[in-house]
C-alpha cells in the first residue's frame, strides 16, 4: 500500500541541471556546460547567484572562477546578481534575471543563503525565472535549495574553521516536494563516516510504526536534468548517481534514464520520466 504525498509537477517550461556536488570548475564543469548548451546560444547571458558564499574569502574566489569559466574560458557573458554583504534594489536584481538566460546558483550555506532571498525576494525571483524558463543550475547549496527540505552541511560554514559541526535539516523553497542530500557519496563529514550514512541516520531517526519514508541521494558530479516535463540523471563521472533512499536504511538508484554529461542536449529533450513518476519513487509506503 502507498501512501499519497503532496506532488509538485514542475511546469514544462522549466529546464534545471541540479548537481549533487562536485569543483564547479573542473569535475562538475561539463555539467554546468550542458546548460550553455540548453540556451541554444553561442554566448549566452550567465547570472551567478552567489549567495550562499557566506565568507568573502569563499565569495571572492567564486567571482574570480566564475569569471575564469564562463568568461575567459567559456567566452559567455558573466554577471553576478549581488556583491559581498551588498544586496542591490529589487528592480536592479529583477532586471538581471531578465537579463539572464542561464542562471547559476552557488554551493555554500544554504540556510544564510534562504534567510538572505526570503528577506529580499530573492525566492520568487528565482522561482519566476524557473517558471519563465530561464535554465536553472545549481550544485549542493544550489540544488538543495529547490527542494523542500534538505540534508545540509550548513553548520560547517557557520562555525569557525576548524571547529566542530553538525548536519541539520534546512528548508528550501520547495519547488521540489522531497528532501534530499547532497554529497551523498562524500567523505567530508564530522566523523569521516559517508554522507550517506548521515541521511540515513536521520531518516531512520524520524521513522513511524509501520511507515518508511523516503529522500533522494545526490551524489557528487550527479544531477537531476529537467526538460520539457521529463526527468533524467546526467553525470559527469562513471560512478556517480542519484539514489532513492529508505528510513528503513535502504537504498536503491533512482529508476530514470541516466546519460554521461557528453550526450548533446538536443538528444534528451523527449526521454526521462514524468514528474508523477519521479514523486512515486519517493512516496512514503507502509511495510
Amino acid at each position: 500500500m502507498q501512501e499519497k504525498i503532496n506532488q509538485h509537477t514542475l511546469p514544462d517550461e522549466a529546464k534545471m541541471i541540479l548537481i549533487g556536488g562536485g569543483v564547479y570548475h573542473k569535475s562538475a564543469r561539463p555539467l554546468l556546460e550542458m546548460g550553455l548548451n540548453l540556451s541554444g546560444k553561442s554566448k549566452p547571458n550567465v547570472l551567478i547567484v552567489p549567495t550562499p558564499k557566506n565568507r568573502q574569502a569563499d565569495f571572492e574566489k567564486l567571482i574570480a572562477g566564475s569569471n575564469k569559466m564562463y568568461g575567459e574560458d567559456l567566452g559567455v557573458n558573466v554577471d553576478f546578481l549581488h556583491g559581498f554583504d551588498n544586496m542591490p534594489e529589487n528592480e536592479v536584481m529583477q532586471n538581471k534575471f531578465d537579463q539572464s538566460d542561464v542562471i547559476y546558483v552557488s554551493g555554500g550555506d544554504t540556510r544564510y543563503a534562504m534567510e538572505l532571498w526570503k528577506k529580499h525576494g530573492v525566492d520568487n525571483m528565482l522561482s519566476d525565472a524557473m517558471r519563465k524558463g530561464k535554465i536553472i543550475t545549481g550544485i549542493s547549496a544550489g540544488a538543495l535549495a529547490w527542494f523542500n527540505k534538505g540534508h545540509s552541511d550548513s553548520q560547517s560554514y557557520e562555525v569557525p574553521k576548524g571547529k566542530p559541526w553538525n548536519h541539520s535539516i534546512v528548508n528550501g523553497m520547495g519547488t521540489i516536494d522531497t528532501i534530499v542530500a547532497p554529497h551523498y557519496d562524500s567523505l567530508e563529514t564530522p566523523d569521516g563516516r559517508l554522507r550517506s550514512e548521515h541521511f540515513k541516520d536521520y531518516l531512520e531517526s524520524q521513522k513511524k510504526d509501520g511507515l518508511v519514508e523516503y529522500g533522494l541521494g545526490m551524489d557528487n558530479n550527479a544531477a537531476i536534468f529537467a526538460l520539457n516535463g521529463l526527468v533524467k540523471i546526467v553525470t559527469s563521472k562513471n560512478d556517480a548517481d542519484l539514489y532513492v533512499v529508505g528510513s528503513d536504511r535502504s537504498e536503491k538508484e533512482l529508476d530514470a534514464p541516466k546519460y554521461d554529461s557528453n550526450k548533446p542536449v538536443e538528444q534528451l529533450d523527449e526521454d526521462g520520466i514524468s514528474w508523477p513518476q519521479f514523486y512515486d519513487q519517493l512516496a512514503d509506503k507502509t511495510e
